[in-house]
């Protein structure tokens, strides 16, 4: 306490105490140190030898990263322009990345950058950039394609001057984008682009006309997309001569002797027509042009073979149909045929599909007890020839013809039914003959006859322009079973006036309409093996021909509900007396 007391004492403790608390006389304390930035470095990068898909080559690339006052503990990478939004980047915890990039020429490359994250959260601001390129990798590690012919010639096969030729071509670590053809002479090649380029193979259809008469050989050699050629050009060696000409022949529509419809209330109608014409027996390809009575007014020449002819009048026709191949040369083909109203004087025509030998012990009942008409009377046509063994006494005296029904000749009915099956042990089965005659049926339906259709498969028969036939634009029929055995319930009625259809065997392979909510449809009746189908309908289009369709095995229907049902639908739908 004395010492407090020593005035020198407290001078000196007064005069420290100012040092200390006088501004300016103390140290200022240290910032904390600066985060030094990670350094990125890729190491190297490796391209698969062979593409994973097509030119896509599957890339790795390999780097690390330092950091002197800590470490990295995170890395993003992207490809391209350096500066790019930070979104674009692909953010990993792993020091390297597998990706995939096209080479689709040996000129693509590309830039690969990544960029390291230390673990206080600074980023490399100079991000580790290499470019990666396909020729500097991998050293002449390259397949070159190889060149094999699809459809050519047999060696000293025939040809007219024109040939056709298809040619295929792979490469297992590329795409072929072009060939290379030569004729005779190796010393000059032209380069043409290939037809089809797919996923490691490429096709050419390769036209090569003016040939002169004599042997020629062809080479080709595919050229893939690093540039590689095939080093073993495929050969083709053949004959051109000139007495080669193409097979053709009309298919539909307007065939021989064929009789279309006029609309009701129309006096021009139009026909879809078709024909099969062939030069690939001697490697050419065709071009088809037509007219109609005129051979001064053509068409010009096209490649489809079918065409829709329009505005025919009422009367004899006659159709000429040439078709050229490649060296020029032609075939031809004509046909009459002919454009009138239907008469429909003659009223029903019932029309067997069925395969006697097969169904015939099944079938020859069904017709014997008026199955499909009742108490109508009809006349009988059988789309297969030579059967009339098989025939009951009704069907036999009511028989008119077999094969296809000629126009001229359905004209004078004013209804059809069609009981029909999708079987043939030889020849044309049913449903090709129905094929053959679908623009008819389209043309009867349309002039305002009748088709009443009973069948299994019926979604092989109600297909095309009959699908929508009556219907709202847009509309159509589907099916929405395919290939069922609908015996067990059978056909229930939907109408008044029908009666339920039981079976005497298996309904299998049937298929079933899907509900319809058009206007112009009108349910028959209902399957209740199949609740969400329907088992057959009635479509009436005002001012056309009405068109029915009943699913199932009509051999194997009950004889006597089938027959009351078609008596009611001829007699209230369509109505025949």
């Amino acid at each position: 306490m004395k010492l407090l007391r020593n005035p020198i004492l407290i001078v000196v403790g007064l005069l420290a105490l100012a040092l200390l608390v006088m501004p300016g006389c103390t140290d200022k304390p240290k910032a904390p140190s600066q985060d030094i930035e990670p350094n990125t470095i890729i190491t190297t990068y490796g391209i698969n030898t062979l593409p994973d898909s097509a030119t896509y080559f599957s890339v790795t690339v390999y780097w690390r990263a330092s950091d002197a006052d800590g470490q990295a503990e995170l890395y993003r990478y992207w490809v391209g322009a350096l500066v790019v939004d930070d979104t674009l980047k692909t953010t990993s915890t792993d020091a390297f990345a597998s990706i995939r990039l096209n080479f689709a020429t040996a000129a693509d490359v590309y830039d690969f950058n990544v960029q390291a994250r230390d673990n206080e959260g600074v980023w490399d601001s100079t991000p580790a950039t290499i470019r990666i390129d396909m020729a500097n990798v991998r050293h002449g590690t390259v397949f070159g394609p190889q060149t094999v012919g699809s459809a050519i010639p047999d060696p000293g096969g025939l040809t007219s001057s024109g040939v056709h030729f298809i040619i295929n071509a792979t490469d297992i670590d590329g795409l072929i984008p072009e060939f290379e053809y030569a004729v005779d002479n190796t010393a000059t090649w032209t380069t043409v682009p290939a037809t089809v380029i797919l996923n490691q193979a490429s096709t050419l259809e390769l036209d090569i006309t003016g040939l002169a008469l004599g042997p020629h050989i062809v080479y080709v050699r595919a050229i893939d997309n690093m540039g590689n050629i095939d080093e073993s050009p495929l050969s083709i060696s053949f004959v051109v001569v000139d007495y080669l000409r193409p097979d053709l022949a009309l298919v539909s529509g307007i065939i021989p002797n064929a009789f279309y419809f006029l609309p009701q209330g129309g006096t021009t109608v139009d026909l879809n027509t078709a024909w099969f014409g062939d030069a690939t027996w001697y490697f050419s390809s065709l071009q088809y042009r037509y007219a109609i009575d005129d051979t001064s007014n053509r068409s010009a020449w096209q490649t489809p073979s079918t065409a829709t002819v329009t505005g025919l009048v009422a009367g004899g026709h006659h159709f000429y149909l040439e078709a050229m191949d490649q060296a020029g040369h032609s075939s031809f083909f004509e046909a009459d045929f002919g454009v009138g109203q239907l008469t429909g004087d003659r009223g029903i025509l019932l029309v067997n599909g069925i395969d006697w030998t097969q169904y015939g012990a099944e079938c020859g009942p069904m017709y014997q007890d008026h199955g499909p008409y009742g108490s109508h009377s009809i006349d009988f046509w059988d789309l297969f020839e030579g059967a009339s063994s098989y025939y009951p006494a009704n069907l036999d005296s009511a028989y008119i013809g077999a094969g296809l029904i000629p126009g001229d000749t359905l004209g004078h009915y004013s209804s059809m039914i069609m009981i029909m099956n999708e079987y043939a042990n030889s020849g044309p089965s049913d449903l090709e003959q129905f094929n053959s005659m679908f623009p008819l049926l389209m043309s009867y339906l349309n002039g305002g006859g009748n088709i009443l259709l009973a069948t299994r498969f019926g979604a092989d028969f109600v297909k095309g322009d009959l699908a929508t036939y009556g219907l709202s634009a847009g509309n159509s029929l589907t099916f929405d079973q395919i290939g069922v055995n609908h015996r067990t319930g059978g056909l229930v009625a939907a109408v008044e006036g029908l009666v339920n259809i039981t079976g005497t065997g298996s309904w299998s392979l049937s298929d079933l309409l899907a509900p319809s909510s058009d206007a112009a449809v009108t349910k028959l009746f209902d399957t209740p093996d199949y609740p969400t189908a329907i088992g057959g309908i009635m479509v009436q289009p005002t001012g056309k021909g009405k068109f029915g369709f009943i699913a199932g095995r009509p051999y194997r229907f009950t004889h006597a509900p089938m027959a009351a049902d078609f008596d009611y639908i001829l007699t209230h739908y369509f109505g025949e007396q």
